[in-house]
């Protein structure tokens, strides 16, 4: 795998872990078509089937799984939650400081360590070929996918999650082939 399919990954995993609307579905597409191999493209494509079946399932399934579930959110999609416990933490002014370095400004409303702007930042360093980068932010901001994604798949039935859940666990392994980690 080179860098370019390696960062194209990272981008279409970051917008499959956000919250599923008509416009993001669009803007994986067009992502998808972008992708110059062929099996990934497949299999993104065979993820995406599932946003057309009830759109309105997967938003209640994503605000479940990822924002509000009760009696706690099984599966919250950020950094400091599986470091501290907690959603904002001293993660979050470190990563607030290293995009502000690579030229990155958040909204007020972006948390730094929300999953899917993680791996954009990913997408962004693989894609400036800084590879030295990429491997030093991954292993320290993003070695917990692999948690995250078992999470996905012990805490939701619906197919959709649970195709993104594997397509997850395979990705993390071919980063760290990738990464000779």
């Amino acid at each position: 795998m080179n860098t370019e399919i390696l960062a194209q990954k990272f981008f279409v995993l970051a917008k499959f872990l956000t919250y599923p609307t008509k416009e993001l579905k669009d803007d994986i597409e067009k992502t998808i078509s972008q992708i110059k191999e062929e099996n990934t493209q497949k299999t993104f494509n065979e993820i995406l089937i599932g946003f057309d079946n009830n759109r309105e399932e997967l938003e209640a399934e994503y605000t479940s799984l990822f924002i509000t579930g009760y009696p706690k959110t099984p599966c919250p999609p950020y950094f400091s939650a599986y470091q501290t416990g907690m959603v904002v933490s001293e993660y979050s002014n470190k990563l607030y400081d290293l995009y502000e370095e690579y030229g990155i400004e958040l909204s007020n409303e972006q948390f730094p360590d929300f999953v899917p702007t993680m791996m954009e930042f990913m997408t962004l360093l693989l894609t400036n070929d800084l590879e030295k980068e990429a491997k030093s932010f991954y292993k320290e901001y993003l070695s917990w996918l692999d948690e995250f994604s078992s999470n996905i798949k012990r805490n939701t039935k619906n197919e959709y999650f649970i195709k993104i859940a594997n397509q997850l666990e395979t990705f993390i392994n071919d980063v760290n082939n990738f990464f000779n980690l």
